[in-house]
Parts: structure tokens; sequence; C-alpha cells
């Protein structure tokens, strides 16, 4: 059955957009934290390059835009702007993802494997999403499929946003980077001046 959109007709479809685009980055945020206070998060990043650095930022951007047109697409109808944004992800993200995952990194490599696994999921997902919505071809379960779809679909692009923000916060090198202190630096030193110490004497 063909469904229209849910945010009414005499109604902006922005203000729903942006919340459900704002919880989505709020959960987002909360992956991030976990991972800057976990033990496993401090250990030293792999070496990424600058341009992967940048692509890790501009796929992560990318998701969170492509959850913003999920949006619009449920309250106003815009499938062309979902669609565009979903190409786009599916082919920056993998390609990240995979280039992160062959850094070896103690946190990127499973979270790369773990996106991977994530977008073939989402895929399935939104092509059951649309022909639930937009076609009239029976659908096991009938309203409850076409409930949960959608539901599901959100849900996992969400999981893609986190997964993507955490490797984007991972490749910059914000995490686990470990510089010696002055204080260490000291530290460090003593024995040597010490040697210098008894040498001279």
């Amino acid at each position: 059955m063909k469904r229209a959109g849910s945010g009414g007709s005499g109604s902006s479809p922005w203000p729903w957009s942006w919340r459900k685009a704002c919880s989505a980055a709020f959960f987002a945020l909360l992956a991030v934290i976990a991972l800057l206070t976990a033990p496993r998060g401090r250990v030293a990043a792999s070496a990424v390059d600058p341009a992967l650095k940048g692509l890790a930022v501009l796929a992560a951007a990318l998701v969170y835009v492509q959850i913003v047109f999920g949006a619009l697409l449920t309250h106003a109808g815009r499938i062309d702007l979902h669609l565009a944004g979903a190409g786009l992800v599916f082919v920056l993200v993998p390609i990240v993802a995979a280039r992160l995952r062959r850094t070896g990194d103690a946190i990127a490599a499973p979270i790369s494997r773990l996106i991977s696994v994530l977008l073939g999921v989402q895929l399935l997902l939104g092509v059951g999403s649309f022909l639930a919505r937009f076609s009239s071809i029976w659908i096991p379960g009938e309203q409850l499929t076409v409930t949960a779809l959608p539901v599901a679909h959100r849900l996992v692009g969400s999981l893609i946003l986190a997964a993507a923000v955490v490797l984007a916060v991972r490749a910059s090198g914000s995490v686990a980077r470990t510089e010696a202190s002055p204080s260490d630096e000291r530290a460090g030193a003593a024995p040597d001046q010490t040697v210098a110490v008894v040498r001279s004497s």
C-alpha cells in the first residue's frame, strides 16, 4: 500500500526533521564519550594519512545529513534527497571503512567491520521500507511490518552515525595520542644528568 508523509499538510517538516537529527547526534556523542572513557580507547592510535582523516570526517558528516534527509522523507515525502544521500553514503563510507580496517588499529579496525555490516543491513531495511511505503505489493506481517521497517531503518541509521563519528574521532588522532609531559621528560633526563656528574667527579 502506498502511504503519504506523516508530517501533516499544514506543518513544516523541518522541526520534526531536526529533532530526529539532534537525537541521532546525541546518540553519536554518547558513543564518542564511551570511546574517550574506555581503557581500550586510550591505546595509541595507528598512523593515518591526512587525506583519510578528512574522508573520515566527511563520511560522518554525510551520514548525519542523510539522517536529516530521511526525516524529510518521513515528514515531507522528499525521497529524491534521501536516495541521493544514500548513494553518496554507500560510496564513501565503505571506502573509508576499508582503508581504516587495513590500518589494523585496535579501535578503527573492528568498528570498520561493524559499520560495513550495518550498511548491508541498512540497505535491506531501506529497500523494505521503500516497498512498504511506496508500493502496493503484499508484505508479510502487513501493518506490523510496515511500521517496524522504518523504525528499524532509523535505529540502524543512528548506529551507523555513531560508528562513523567514532571512526572520524579515532582517525583524527583526538584520542590515544600519548605525549610525554614536561615532568616525564625531566624524569627521563635525570639519570643522564646523574651519570654526567659522576663522570666529571
